[in-house]
């Protein structure tokens, strides 16, 4: 089993809690897409996503986000995500109305990955293998917090401020990703 864990912030550098492994992938947005975990996984921003504030901003469209090398999360089975956000605005419209802070999908299957926040639920929406689960947390705009998204075998648990706020089962097999952004939703790689 491949365990791995992906840290990125949209703040300032995450700190990582209770973790026995050393991070796969770290995204401190100091200014670069850089990846400061040493394995060489720096992302690339694309059209306007900028990294100058010391954190990750992106506008409310479809083109702003920031790639993230697959191998980061391809293969992978149990993993624990940890990143500080903000939401100027959420998004209540379009067909897809979320705010989408990671996902990352496969070649030809819809809702390989993602990590997002759907305001009319007023729940964060996990996705893996095409299941998705709402994890209740009523949040504000212009607020900051601490989300922390830890998959262990088929339990998902989510943290939002150190507090768990929801545990879920999801399939146990490991996650297909040629395509991995923060940012953006991703269906699939081919459509």
């Amino acid at each position: 089993m491949k365990t791995s864990s992906l840290i990125f912030s949209l703040i300032l550098s995450s700190f990582v809690y209770s973790q026995s492994c050393p991070a796969v992938a770290s995204y401190p947005f100091d200014g670069t897409a850089e990846d400061y975990s040493g394995n060489e996984y720096d992302g690339e921003l694309v059209n306007d996503a900028d990294v100058s504030s010391g954190f990750i901003e992106i506008a409310y469209n479809d083109e702003d986000y920031m790639e993230i090398p697959n191998d980061v999360m391809d293969g992978i089975e149990d993993f624990t995500i940890s990143f500080d956000f903000r939401l100027n605005n959420f998004n209540l419209s379009g067909s897809f109305p979320t705010n989408t802070f990671i996902a990352g999908g496969s070649s030809t299957e819809e809702g390989e990955f993602a990590i997002s926040y759907q305001k009319a639920d007023d729940a964060f929406v996990i996705a893996l293998k095409g299941a998705g689960e709402f994890f209740a947390a009523d949040i504000n705009e212009e607020t900051w917090y601490c989300l922390i998204v830890k998959r262990d075998g088929a339990l998902v648990s989510v943290y939002l401020d150190g507090e768990e706020i929801g545990t879920e089962t999801f399939s146990v097999s490991p996650l297909n990703i040629v395509l991995l952004e923060i940012g953006q939703e991703i269906d699939c790689a081919s459509g």
